[in-house]
């Protein structure tokens, strides 16, 4: 069973696309499946730093995710990318771009990506009921299935990041389970966060945003200087990342051109450094116990 593991300060957690959620003082400590033996409660049980992918650092291993896709021009273009470098990524779509163009999810199932959920329409989960959040993570285990996702692997990111809050009355890891429990008689969702955000959402806007992208992940990597959207919003410089993390998953969007552009910058710097890119069902955080089945029983 897992301990409580508590945070020093309360804190303001920075989540991807633009967005500032505050986070409780203690956060659950054990591995990113919602835990079957804990009752998980609003406002106390979250926060963000427990769900860094620790195991990656300092191995200069790297896991590529894209959000908010797939997008019918540059996810394509993404993956004949990704198809030359010969290196796999983990795409979290929406539940209802994967029912508007189901052959991009088909072709990423082919050629041996993951494909993941990150909610039907990228409403901010902490905005939502518990009905209306459910059906949005079934609706899209739904639509991403129906499509051509074969994987055992049901990977789940929030919008935002954000999750848990004390303005709802009940707590999204207790939902992530009964979903789980509902649809595959087993705890399935698997939960995954990020350690690099390349800020490539906010960056986007600048017309060197290609490089800036780049160097803003390598920056957390390696080292050197980094675009941050928070600390260049208000300082109009980048910042000195003086010690890397050489290693962890990279937070990126297939739905902007600008991303598709900085990827092969960023590729090209990090295997010249010896990365490696590795699939996020091979991570440690992220792998799936033998003991789950996760074949879907109740769903259409």
């Amino acid at each position: 069973m897992k301990n409580l593991l508590t945070v020093f300060t309360l804190s303001a957690l920075l989540v991807g696309c633009g967005q500032k959620e505050q986070v409780a003082t203690q956060i659950v400590n054990g591995d990113q499946f919602a835990d079957t033996n804990y009752v998980y409660r609003p406002g106390v049980d979250t926060g963000f730093s427990k769900y860094l992918t620790r195991s990656l650092y300092g191995t200069k291993k790297i896991v590529l995710t894209f959000d908010d896709g797939p997008h019918p021009v540059n996810t394509p273009k993404i993956l004949d990318l990704l198809d030359r470098y010969n290196v796999k990524a983990t795409f979290f779509v929406l539940g209802a771009l994967a029912k508007k163009y189901p052959a991009i999810i088909e072709r990423m199932n082919r050629e041996g990506h993951i494909v993941a959920n990150h909610s039907y329409d990228h409403a901010n989960s902490n905005d939502v009921s518990k009905a209306d959040f459910e059906k949005s993570v079934v609706d899209s285990i739904k639509n991403i299935t129906s499509s051509g996702w074969e994987g055992r692997e049901q990977y789940f990111r929030f919008p935002y990041g954000a999750y848990g809050s004390k303005r709802r009355d009940y707590h999204h890891y207790e939902s992530l389970k009964s979903i789980g429990q509902k649809l595959y008689g087993e705890n399935c969702l698997n939960f995954v966060f990020w350690d690099v955000d390349t800020s490539d959402w906010y960056l986007k806007k600048y017309s060197k945003a290609p490089q800036m992208i780049s160097q803003t992940a390598y920056a957390h990597l390696e080292g050197g200087l980094s675009y941050d959207f928070d600390y260049y919003e208000a300082n109009r410089k980048p910042q000195l990342i003086r010690k890397g993390l050489q290693g962890g998953v990279i937070l990126m969007h297939d739905i902007h051109e600008t991303s598709f552009r900085a990827l092969p910058l960023l590729l090209d710097k990090v295997l010249a450094q010896g990365y490696e890119v590795v699939p996020l069902n091979e991570v440690e955080e992220f792998q799936y116990p033998a003991k789950l089945e996760c074949q879907l029983k109740n769903l259409f």
